[in-house]
């Protein structure tokens, strides 16, 4: 929504002079208007007083002024201050074009092309849409190809046919001319139309010559590439040999090439579901060999009890028998009875009931009766129980020191995730003093036992460098046998580190094969990663299918920026079909999440009908939100409907208010737009010092038309109000601006 397209109809375009509907001018070439009573028109046209624009720009036409011939051709093509004539206005039109304003070409090329105010003449279109297009006007080319399709008939009819066309084209008419006026005519614009297509001709020429030099230099570059390979492994293996067979070997490097990614993936799949496997497979049978581990030294320890039980009898039976050796045997029995001193079976603790009832205990979050059925089994040295009287003793919020002291003992007698916890309480300073070095050094004893854990604990010191300078080639080891093992931070880390080249050589396709693996655990941000890669050709070939299945599967997750994404493929359509229902409900994703771009584009949908039904009520809703959120183009174009009243009540306080926070951020559009307020005095006092200023501060980024408005206006303006106006836009990035800090008003 350009200021100078606005329903109001005010013309501020003191370089193009133009107006939406009911327009003074549609300059796109840059023509600039000379002299000041020009702005005296432009003050007219605004107020609507056609009349008095007419009577200041024909005097200025009458003396030749290029510009402001081409606004008289204007009102007689539109009928304002005159009646409609579009004779007159190809008149003027032709004048202006004749000294090469670009418009006037243009728009007299349209009315020979439409046969307006004269006959239908595609050749007179032809020219000056050519001359227009040569000083740059971007809609003469528009029109020129549909020109095109229309010249091409008639090159391949004879001048005969062209003669019996005109003939009865005029008989229709009632247009009699002589045959030979009439073949003289055609024959120059058949001439004409001949000299076109050998122009045109000669130009494909030189276009397909230029594309096959083109082609031939770059594959003689590929031919050159492949042929150093393949003779740089002759020279390795067998110079003889394989220089005979290099043409066989090119051809299959090319198709390997062709093939590598696609590999790569397929064995990245196949490589992930093995590890996968072997990973539950690897944990299975360590915790089974635990079990069975616990179960042997529980065994061994009844059978240690119930001996110790035996030999405490046999001794007190010896010292008994010494008691009664006198004593005949039949005595003895009775006399031992009698001192209570009888055989029966022993009453030992049952351990393994002690062992099961703790390991319930703690898998349903009874740590403390865990610890109290399994202690007495950890001070008996069973490594296993000594691992889950630590672990019960650390959930049960007990003393830290003790559960440090039992995981110590745990991993010493071989349980390899013991190892893992206690260099998590080294390292966080948990029940023992803080010591990265303790840290590592139990990490490491437990990565020799295989203890993936370990492995991603090792990985991250290094990679973040927590308590040790960071080293991403160690990290780049330890991430290798995390990842591998089913860690989806390590394997997300490490696809990191290949796509950024930190520890380990850049390389695209392995930094993929890595994140597709943590992707495929449900890891977010690796999804996103790759859909990003692929939708950007960054490291592997561009793929928009691979994009939109990955950036659907973290949307699918609530990854809002995955939802903005695939809602901008739907919305432009980017290698899949355009979608304007499923880019709605995408950006509504993302715009509750309060992201600006999608509120914008939002608007974006609503404001211009894309797909749907125009509500200017609805885009203002979502540019409202985009604006509050920040985003410099959702403020400008919020400011714009403030202005023109779509949506909203028309308010030009709020607009001056938008497009100032838009221009905060240096949006030059917004910038120049506060410019034609402060020129137009809408919302704030006409003040040509600010509107000078923000024409200036545009120009400076960017904007080539405030920068012809700027000189323009400067030369109605005093040598103090542009020293001001100068002095102002240079500490324009050392101060903030607000409405009531620069108010002087100097005309």
């Amino acid at each position: 929504m350009d200021i100078t397209h606005s329903k109001s109809g005010i013309i501020l375009a003191i370089m193009l002079l133009v107006s939406s509907p009911g327009q003074a001018a549609d300059n796109k070439s840059g023509n600039i208007v000379k002299g000041p009573a020009v702005y005296d028109g432009i003050a007219a046209f605004e107020a609507g007083d056609y009349d008095k624009a007419f009577s200041i720009w024909m005097p200025m036409a009458k003396e030749g002024l290029p510009e402001a011939q081409y606004q008289i051709g204007v009102m007689y093509e539109k009928g304002r201050s005159v009646i409609l004539d579009y004779s007159k206005a190809l008149e003027w039109y032709l004048k202006a074009a004749i000294q090469n304003n670009a418009d006037a070409q243009y728009h007299a090329a349209l009315m020979y092309h439409r046969g307006w105010g004269t006959r239908r003449d595609i050749f007179e279109a032809y020219k000056w849409y050519s001359r227009a297009i040569e000083n740059g006007h971007d809609e003469a080319q528009l029109a020129m190809s549909k020109l095109q399709k229309e010249v091409q008939p008639l090159r391949d009819k004879s001048v005969d046919e062209m003669l019996a066309n005109v003939r009865e084209e005029g008989r229709k008419l009632g247009i009699t001319e002589t045959e030979e006026n009439i073949r003289k005519e055609y024959e120059d614009k058949a001439t004409e139309a001949e000299k076109i297509r050998i122009k045109e001709e000669e130009e494909a020429s030189k276009l397909a010559q230029k594309q096959a030099r083109e082609k031939a230099r770059r594959d003689a570059i590929a031919l050159k590439k492949a042929r150093k390979e393949a003779i740089a492994r002759a020279i390795k293996n067998n110079k003889q040999r394989i220089m005979s067979q290099a043409e066989t070997q090119i051809r299959a490097d090319i198709e390997k090439m062709i093939r590598k990614e696609i590999e790569a993936r397929v064995r990245a799949e196949v490589e992930s579901e093995i590890r996968a496997d072997k990973i539950i497979d690897d944990e299975k049978r360590t915790h089974e060999t635990e079990i069975s581990q616990a179960i042997e030294q529980i065994r061994a320890l009844e059978q240690r009890e119930r001996a110790g039980w035996e030999r405490q009898q046999m001794e007190k039976w010896r010292k008994y028998q010494e008691k009664n050796r006198k004593k005949d045997s039949t005595k003895q029995s009775s006399e031992a009875s009698e001192v209570g001193f009888v055989i029966q079976k022993p009453n030992l603790p049952d351990r393994f009931g002690q062992f099961k009832n703790g390991i319930n205990a703690f898998e349903r979050g009874r740590f403390a009766s865990a610890a109290s059925y399994l202690l007495p089994l950890a001070k008996q040295n069973i490594a296993l129980a000594q691992y889950y009287v630590g672990r019960a003793t650390e959930n049960s919020s007990g003393n830290l020191a003790d559960a440090a002291h039992w995981y110590q003992q745990a991993s010493r007698n071989g349980i390899r995730n013991a190892g893992t916890r206690l260099g998590d309480m080294y390292l966080a300073g948990r029940g023992v003093q803080k010591n990265t070095n303790e840290a590592i050094n139990w990490f490491r004893q437990s990565a020799d036992k295989g203890d993936p854990v370990a492995y991603a604990r090792l990985a991250s010191i290094y990679y973040e460098g927590i308590g040790v300078e960071r080293n991403y080639a160690k990290a780049a080891q330890w991430l290798k046998r995390s990842a591998a093992s089913g860690d989806e931070l390590s394997q997300m880390r490490l696809g990191n580190m290949y796509y950024r080249g930190l520890g380990v050589k850049r390389n695209g396709l392995t930094a993929v094969a890595w994140y597709r693996m943590a992707a495929k655990q449900g890891n977010v941000k690796a999804q996103y990663t790759i859909a990003n890669m692929y939708f950007n050709a960054d490291g592997v070939r561009r793929s928009y299918g691979e994009a939109q299945q990955w950036y659907k599967k973290a949307a699918d997750q609530g990854h809002v920026l995955a939802s903005l994404s695939l809602a901008k493929m739907y919305h432009r359509g980017t290698g899949i079909a355009q979608d304007y229902d499923k880019a709605i409900v995408r950006y509504k994703q993302a715009a509750l999440k309060n992201i600006s771009e999608a509120q914008h584009n939002l608007w974006e949908i609503y404001y211009n009908g894309d797909g749907v039904k125009r509500d200017y009520a609805e885009a203002a809703h979502w540019v409202h939100l985009a604006a509050k959120s920040g985003n410099a183009k959702g403020q400008y174009h919020l400011a714009m409907m403030y202005k023109e009243g779509e949506g909203l009540s028309q308010d030009y306080a709020q607009t001056v208010h938008w497009l100032l926070q838009a221009s905060r951020q240096n949006d030059s559009e917004a910038q120049f737009a506060l410019g034609n307020m402060y020129f137009a005095g809408n919302g704030v006092a006409l003040d040509y010092v600010q509107s000078h200023m923000w024409w200036n501060i545009s120009a400076g980024y960017g904007n080539r038309y405030a920068a012809v408005y700027r000189d323009l206006l400067a030369r109605r303006m005093t040598s103090e109000q542009i020293d001001r106006a100068e002095r102002l836009s240079r500490e324009y990035k050392t101060w903030k601006y607000t409405v009531a800090k620069v108010s002087t008003t100097l005309h």
